[in-house]
């Protein structure tokens, strides 16, 4: 059974001694047993001795901070879906949508963001690259290509960007012989084809250098395909 206390002056416990009131002590304790698991110090600072939940509502009139400079701590809001929430990651340094969690504008209707993923085939990239993972139901809306440094093969130079299955479904031996942008639909190698849903599971995208002859020593493009969650008109 948990108790709470409010303590001024000289606390004293059975099985836990005595607290002298200092500013490293507290005024407030959460007890559970014998064993002091939280508590407000003098200074209104709340620590966590030996992990808490509280229940109920919480209202803060000042500055939440967790963690401080250079050391983080993981924050996570579940929805009401399972698997579903928004995450702090403090290892990743980002915020990332768990599961089915979406974001739109409160007003909008039929909205959600459109992501970027983003990643370079280098002229030694001769076969599949992984690049990035789309998460499973992801649209893929449409596909970029940059070829940011020429490839300089002696014969043809083509890109392929797909998947595992289909290596050259988004992107099928584009010519990237000449620094330039090509968008999806800009022509035969970049068609409108296999938009839409990725499917029920992640889906990694790859991409791949052909040099007809093998000789290439330069040559740089960036792939972005730029996707969304969510059920179209939901």
């Amino acid at each position: 059974m948990k108790k709470f206390m409010a303590v001024v002056g000289l606390l004293v416990m059975a099985g836990l001694g005595a607290f002298a009131l200092t500013a490293s002590n507290y005024w407030i304790y959460w007890v559970s047993g014998d064993t002091v698991i939280a508590g407000i110090t003098a200074s209104g600072r709340l620590d966590t001795l030996a992990g808490a939940t509280f229940g109920g509502n919480i209202s803060l009139s000042g500055t939440l901070t967790v963690g401080e400079d250079d050391t983080g701590y993981d924050i996570t809001f579940y929805g009401a879906t399972a698997g579903a929430a928004l995450q702090w990651d403090e290892s990743d340094d980002q915020l990332e949508l768990v599961g089915s969690a979406n974001i739109s504008h409160a007003s909008a209707t039929n909205a959600g963001p459109v992501f970027v993923s983003v990643n370079t085939v280098a002229y030694t990239d001769s076969t599949a690259k992984d690049l990035f993972v789309l998460p499973a139901d992801a649209d893929i809306v449409d596909v970029v290509v940059i070829v940011d440094t020429a490839f300089d093969d002696s014969g043809t130079d083509l890109l392929n960007v797909g998947w595992s299955a289909d290596p050259d479904a988004l992107v099928d031996d584009h010519n990237v012989a000449s620094a330039g942008v090509s968008r999806m639909g800009s022509g035969a190698t970049m068609p409108y084809a296999n938009i839409g849903d990725v499917g029920s599971s992640d889906l990694t995208i790859t991409g791949s250098y052909t040099g007809q002859n093998g000789d290439a020593s330069a040559g740089s493009a960036t792939i972005y395909i730029y996707w969304t969650t969510g059920t179209p008109g939901s």
